[in-house]
């Protein structure tokens, strides 16, 4: 399409598209100028001319039939200042507005068709005329979005017994509202948590903490027990009519008489493994300190000298393990790792782990303390293993040997203990005790270092084990009132 001079008029055929406001009217052909103020005044393009000239245009598709709801849809629009007619300037209009009719209709480039006369005009000079768009309400979407995740049963989960979000979810509107003894006489084991921490908890659980320091003063209305190691017995139960559950906040529950609690219909529940990995490695601190003589070179510099006393090796070492349950069998592990000379075991169940890590059983004590230098017992306690490690036992032990006790100080012969390692008749290292807190009596408390290692029942408190142990307590008495009871022992 040729170029007009300035000042001229467009042909008919090569008119801009007609402006559209409400209604389809064809206009006549108008300047360029004249026509873009006219666009910008009437915010509505119009349809392309058939017969226009191959020059790329804008075009939008026709509307739908305009309607009163359509028509007060256009907003005014600013007046946009006049374009010199010295080029031809083709205008990018914005999408149309959406009619009443259907949200479908929008901007389309699309090019013009080419006609079939005329030479090839001068690329227009393009400049974006910026119409605003008709609002338009946005259909709403809808989304999924992802559930809120159910409250943990806990203020922390990590290991050991766990609860489902379903489980969790549950628990809040079945559970709730029991009131809890928390028993903690002559400081009895360690505390299940700090108080504050406990309240919180409770709380959130819809749990009434009940602190008793007095079993004299033990609340009758209390539904549920925690011990850490107090006893509990016939005389302190006939003070709890409403008591439905004893929880036992360790694994050992031998503080807790059993057979008066399942004579009143009390569940007894535990929380068993929790502390096996804690008390192995304790178990293997007591006999690498004795092997390497770590006290007597302590006292070697606090007395000003440095020479000390030759050491051994536990590679060189028999090592012999009453009780292979879950903490023996940890312990073999742990002694396995460090290539002792021989492994030996001796317990009533025997399972194939033990032998795959080359131990080897024994049918009787009294060949397991003839031939082995360490001797850990870690076996549970009950009246058939109270007292079973005897004075005649002890006395097969040699002044080289170490005897670890990490189970229960009720195993063993604690007099016959007392006496013959004040004669040096061997070496010890004991977490456990027949009577607890130790009596300021005992015949141990007088034994030198260098012959016996004590810590007050420390196996089981490092912090994890403690945080394990508080979680899987409060997740037994959930569980518990959900008739879905687990870690029950009575």
């Amino acid at each position: 399409m040729p170029t007009p001079e300035p000042g001229s008029e467009l042909p008919a055929e090569a008119a801009a598209p007609t402006p559209i406001v409400a209604q389809s009217v064809e206009q006549p052909a108008i300047p360029v100028s004249q026509e873009f103020a006219t666009q910008a005044e009437q915010a509505e393009p119009a349809k392309p001319a058939e017969s226009e000239q191959p020059a790329p245009v804008l075009s939008i598709a026709p509307p739908a039939e305009p309607n009163e709801s359509s028509a007060a849809a256009v907003p005014d629009v600013p007046a946009v200042p006049a374009v010199e007619p010295t080029a031809f300037i083709a205008a990018e209009p914005a999408p149309e507005p959406t009619s009443a009719a259907g949200p479908e209709a929008s901007a389309v480039l699309v090019p013009a068709q080419n006609s079939a006369e005329g030479p090839e005009p001068a690329k227009p000079v393009e400049t974006a005329v910026e119409v605003p768009q008709t609002p338009e309400v946005a259909k709403p979407v809808m989304q999924e979005s992802a559930p809120a995740p159910a409250p943990a049963a806990t203020a922390k989960v990590e290991e050991g017994v766990t609860m489902t979000a379903c489980e969790a979810a549950a628990a809040d509107d079945k559970t709730g509202g029991l009131k809890v003894a928390l028993l903690n006489v002559d400081e009895m084991g360690a505390p299940l948590a700090d108080k504050n921490e406990i309240d919180q908890v409770f709380k959130w659980r819809k749990l009434e903490p009940l602190w008793v320091d007095d079993p004299e003063t033990f609340p009758g209305d209390a539904v549920v027990l925690i011990t850490t190691g107090a006893p509990v017995g016939s005389e302190l139960l006939a003070k709890a009519p409403e008591l439905k559950l004893v929880a036992v906040a360790c694994d050992g529950y031998d503080s807790v008489d059993v057979d008066a609690c399942k004579a009143r219909g009390v569940a007894v529940v535990n929380v068993p493994g929790c502390s096996t990995e804690a008390a192995a490695e304790l178990a293997m601190g007591f006999v690498l300190a004795h092997l390497r003589n770590l006290a007597p070179c302590q006292k070697t510099l606090d007395d000003g000298f440095w020479t000390c006393s030759s050491q051994d090796k536990l590679s060189s070492k028999t090592v012999g393990l009453l009780g292979i349950g879950s903490l023996g069998l940890r312990l073999a592990e742990l002694f396995h790792a460090f290539n002792v000379k021989s492994l030996l075991g001796y317990s009533p169940d025997q399972t194939a782990a033990f032998t795959e890590l080359g131990g080897m059983y024994l049918d009787s004590l009294e060949e397991l303390f003839r031939r082995s230098d360490v001797v850990c017992i870690c076996c549970s306690f009950s009246p058939e293993t109270q007292g079973l490690v005897s004075e005649a036992l002890l006395e097969l032990l040699r002044p080289s040997s170490v005897l670890v006790n990490i189970a229960h100080g009720g195993i063993v012969d604690e007099d016959a203990l007392g006496r013959l390692l004040a004669n040096g008749r061997f070496r010890a290292g004991l977490d456990v005790f027949r009577t607890e807190p130790l009596p300021a009596n005992s015949a141990l408390r007088n034994v030198p270092a260098e012959t016996l290692l004590v810590t007050p029942h420390v196996g089981y408190q490092t912090m994890d084990c403690l945080e394990k142990r508080f979680d899987i307590t409060v997740k037994n008495i959930i569980a518990f009132q959900l008739d879905q009871a687990i870690n029950r022992v009575a």
